[in-house]
């Protein structure tokens, strides 16, 4: 079932987008269908977006009540329920985003890993999508996205690398603390964080040194797009706000 809704689905959109190029090279069809997909689920990006900043304009607040109820945990959801109303906040949208892209990445995934061989084609593609005699994995010429490749894997690496650095500094600093422990949970989380910032690019590296250098594109493709979205719904959220104010 799963591949019927969503891997076979996925791999004909980009065979159709394959044969719609003036000049045939799957990695720029790739490029294509990444964005197609993150404009799709943009409207989730958006919403978790939204809900993140909300949720650290009120932090304070968060933190008062949790403060104020810590022995009644009843009240204590209560009242936060109340807060998150009041400010139209809804908490499960942070998490919708990562939901939705759970069996879209998973699916595109399997795509790029199965390869274009006239095996897969005869099989895959449906009956109304022209299946393409060969498929050209020459990304403009140089990249052969059918193979490993050490040198674009550590490119990929590298972006994530300072992409994940920009994310933490964007993260809100907590100066005020209500106890010491407090303090000590927040330092932890903040070293974790550093180490991480070093460990996924170094994860990455090592996944997408063993698989085809497709994956590697659209892992990059999809960094880069998502880093634009960061600006986009961040140029929208002042003026929303500023609209709502005035």
């Amino acid at each position: 079932m799963f591949h019927t809704f969503f891997i076979q689905p996925i791999f004909n959109l980009l065979i159709f987008i394959y044969n719609l190029l003036p000049v045939k090279d799957i990695g720029i069809a790739t490029i294509i269908l990444v964005i197609l997909i993150r404009l799709i689920i943009f409207p989730f990006f958006k919403k978790s977006f939204v809900v993140q900043k909300r949720m650290s304009e009120i932090s304070p607040q968060i933190k008062e009540v949790q403060q104020k109820y810590k022995k009644d945990l009843k009240k204590q959801a209560e009242e936060l329920q109340k807060l998150y109303k009041k400010h139209k906040i809804n908490p499960s949208h942070t998490f919708l985003l990562f939901f939705v892209q759970i069996p879209i990445i998973i699916a595109l995934y399997k795509v790029f890993l199965s390869g274009f061989s006239q095996e897969i084609l005869q099989k895959e593609v449906y009956s109304f999508i022209k299946a393409p005699q060969d498929v050209n994995t020459l990304f403009i010429g140089v990249l052969n996205l059918s193979q490993k490749n050490l040198l674009f894997a550590m490119f990929v690496a590298t972006v994530q690398f300072f992409q994940t650095k920009f994310n933490s500094k964007n993260i809100p600093q907590q100066k005020n603390f209500s106890s010491e422990r407090e303090k000590k949970i927040f330092e932890f989380s903040q070293m974790f964080q550093k180490q991480m910032n070093f460990f996924m690019p170094l994860f990455t590296f090592f996944i997408l040194s063993t698989l085809p250098s497709i994956i590697g594109l659209y892992w990059l493709t999809t960094n880069l797009f998502s880093f634009l979205e960061y600006f986009v719904v961040k140029k929208i959220y002042k003026k929303e706000e500023l609209r709502t104010k005035n």
